[in-house]
């Protein structure tokens, strides 16, 4: 059997943050959540992950800056924008990032997960 893929989400908003790690995880996966960008930094850099979920405003770091920083260090790792930045601008600069994915709030779940199978093909 293999290995749960192991996602790491980064979402300030609490309710958010819950409802999603409990859906995804009883969908299959392992999932890690941070409430800002400084923190989902130094969880990134401590541990290995399939896909990240990038909240873009945050507070102590935003979602773009995290991206380019774990762009930085693993050029590998998937990730997308989970946002309620709907502007067509944010999106272009979500998609140069490097995001294979730029989702805006209000979503639906069952169409977030397929998006997340998707990523991690």
């Amino acid at each position: 059997m293999s290995q749960k893929p192991n996602i790491l989400i980064v979402e300030d908003d609490e309710n958010l943050g819950f409802l999603l790690t409990e859906y995804l995880s009883l969908e299959g996966y392992q999932i890690t959540l941070c409430k800002d960008g400084v923190s989902g930094l130094s969880t990134f850099e401590n541990n290995r992950f399939d896909l990240c979920v990038l909240d873009v405003m945050m507070p102590n770091m935003d979602g773009f800056t995290l991206a380019k920083r774990i762009r930085s260090l693993n050029g590998e790792v998937p990730f997308l924008f989970l946002t309620a930045r709907s502007l067509k601008t944010d999106c272009l600069n979500g998609f140069a990032i490097g995001a294979e994915d730029y989702i805006t709030k209000p979503f639906d779940e069952e169409e977030l997960l397929c998006r997340l199978k998707v990523c991690l093909r």
